[in-house]
């Protein structure tokens, strides 16, 4: 995203106004691990498998007006959410009290510009528009192994992730997670798992339920880094 924040601050380039050092936070991840968001290559995957990521860049608050330049980035969210397909949200069978978590394939839904450092939180429907969306522009993509990020439920993952090896958090002996067994238990619709190959750092809803070993768990934050460059699969249990 270098591209687009130079891009985009050569537009806004204004005298500071009062504004510009104001936080302005509209949503985070509801009941989300409170460690996401605190680096530029964290991202975070819903139970109902929306995409929120966070922009962490250099941002001279004595030269560029933060509304300013989320003006310009919001015309391009526009101008994408223009041409993308898009399936709004609805209720399941027998839910009460609704509440659409997205209405929109990109938003933007938290902002401050403090000390010099611009973060922006982003809001995607579906991995497939956080990939369209930062296409080519994602500083810490490998271009050279092409993007990745792919998220779904596990009961219809395909033999990619199932027959996977696994490393289980919470086996202390090492053991690694019987997906078979999860797959054939009542509780399989609560597994979703999260293939990604660049470098990024995982959060999800729930809890880290199994990865694969070329993958750095932090158990103290409950998150997976992918190395850039490595495929890396990860399943988070709700």
């Amino acid at each position: 995203m270098k591209y687009r924040i130079t891009a985009l601050l050569a537009a806004a380039l204004l005298v500071l106004s009062l504004g510009a050092c104001n936080k302005n936070q509209e949503e985070t991840p509801k009941g989300a691990n409170l460690n996401f968001g605190k680096g530029a290559t964290d991202i975070y995957i819903y139970n109902d498998l929306a995409i929120q990521d966070v922009m962490i860049d250099d941002f001279d608050t004595s030269k560029y007006d933060k509304d300013e330049y989320l003006g310009f980035l919001q015309e391009e969210i526009d101008a994408y959410n223009q041409g993308a397909s898009f399936v709004p949200q609805t209720a399941a069978e027998g839910e009460e009290n609704f509440t659409p978590h997205y209405t929109v394939p990109v938003s933007i839904v938290s902002s401050s510009a403090e000390n010099n450092r611009l973060t922006v939180q982003f809001l995607y429907a579906t991995a497939a528009d956080f990939i369209k969306f930062n296409e080519n522009e994602r500083f810490y993509y490998d271009e050279k192994s092409g993007q990745t990020l792919q998220v779904g439920k596990l009961a219809y993952a395909d033999a990619s992730v199932t027959g996977a090896e696994l490393i289980d958090p919470d086996n202390k002996d090492g053991g690694t997670l019987n997906i078979q067994e999860i797959l054939t238990g009542k509780s399989a619709d609560r597994y979703r798992y999260v293939i990604c190959n660049f470098d990024a750092v995982l959060y999800g809803d729930g809890e880290v339920a199994g990865y694969t070993a070329n993958g750095q768990y932090d158990a103290e934050k409950d998150c997976v880094t992918v190395p850039a460059g490595q495929t890396v699969v990860v399943v988070f249990k709700q």
